[in-house]
């Protein structure tokens, strides 16, 4: 378990495009004449096909005309939430094709009757921002047709904790718990539930990056392998290879510091290596503190958060596609994959 509000946003892309849109509008002011002329030319014929054809929300127009897609689309979700706990995988593409419609209808309007030309100003801001609205609705298209297909491999799972159980199925497992800076406390935590983990041949090990000496205190009391390096180059990742040339374990389990896992973590997850093909395994991740946004909301049972929203839905729909992220804890990875002779080296290598 962990602090769910963590995550960062990264800012560079929206920088360069808007850097991008400015310096494409500047060289577009010293474009030769006939460029510019055909330009308007375009302009007006699409105005006139818009106008003739596109439904136009005015003034005098009723409000429900305006507002009727969204309702539409409101009730179409209540419906669907009470019919399908979780939508089958049949009932995706047509809500997505849906929404595609939608959004391509309100990149319409946006460009048929709310850019301004009248001043070169006016000009560069309404393509600005149309174009990273642009961007955004194109963003999201894309999130929804990749959830076109999302995989449930629970069953898989199970089977695999069945071979796991019967013996069939026995690698040597490493479990990684790097820490930095957390207190011995939070570190207690995950260790016992790390031990707790109904697998017998699996070694624990504890990847003090800071040299505490109550870290190796504590992993002493608790019967758990101690680790520790002279410096801190490249940070976890530096830690986490460092750790893989004293361990000789087939499959490595990482966990963060504040993490506890369940006892059929690794029940449940080794199996899955019995296909050669497998390079690892990211699992959910569950949170016992609320998310920020939708406690300051009051939903906490009503919405759901960002985290599961990522682990219970985007994930399996990237698992469609072998694209899963590596989410840095509470996955399983296979020290070497026979089928291509991969090495774990660094875990942004890791694929599958």
């Amino acid at each position: 378990m962990k602090d769910a509000n963590n995550s960062r946003i990264p800012h560079w892309e929206w920088t360069l495009f808007f850097v991008l849109v400015i310096a494409g509008l500047v060289v577009l002011g010293f474009w030769p004449e006939a460029v510019l002329h055909y330009s308007h030319r375009l302009w007006a014929v699409f105005s006139d096909w818009s106008g003739r054809y596109l439904l136009d929300v005015t003034h005098s127009s009723q409000w429900l005309v305006a507002i009727l897609p969204s309702i539409a689309m409101l009730i179409l979700a209540l419906v669907l939430q009470l019919v399908w706990n979780r939508p089958p995988n049949w009932l995706r593409p047509p809500i997505a094709i849906l929404f595609l419609l939608l959004q391509v209808n309100y990149l319409i309007f946006r460009l048929a009757w709310t850019l301004t030309f009248d001043n070169a100003l006016d000009g560069i801001v309404s393509v600005t921002f149309f174009l990273s609205e642009l961007l955004v609705h194109t963003r999201i298209a894309i999130g929804n047709f990749s959830l076109l297909h999302v995989t449930d491999r629970s069953a898989q799972a199970d089977e695999s904790a069945r071979a796991i159980r019967a013996g069939e199925f026995l690698p040597t497992v490493d479990v990684f718990l790097p820490t930095y800076s957390e207190p011995v406390e939070l570190l207690r935590r995950t260790i016992v539930g790390c031990q707790a983990m109904e697998y017998e041949k699996k070694t624990i090990w504890l990847l003090d990056d800071t040299r505490r000496p109550q870290m190796r205190q504590l992993a002493e009391e608790l019967g758990c392998r101690y680790l520790d390096r002279p410096d801190n180059t490249h940070a976890k990742a530096g830690n986490i290879n460092h750790a893989l040339g004293h361990s000789e374990g087939e499959l490595i389990v990482f966990f963060d510091a504040d993490f506890v896992p369940t006892r059929d973590f690794i029940a449940r997850t080794a199996g899955f290596f019995r296909d050669p093909d497998v390079a690892m395994v990211q699992t959910p991740q569950n949170f016992y503190n609320d998310d920020a946004v939708t406690r300051n909301l009051g939903l906490e049972h009503a919405l759901e958060d960002e985290q599961k929203l990522f682990f219970r839905t985007i994930q399996p729909g990237r698992d469609a596609r072998n694209a899963i992220v590596c989410h840095g804890s509470c996955f399983i990875a296979r020290r070497r994959n026979p089928s291509c002779a991969f090495t774990l080296r660094q875990p942004s290598q890791i694929a599958r």
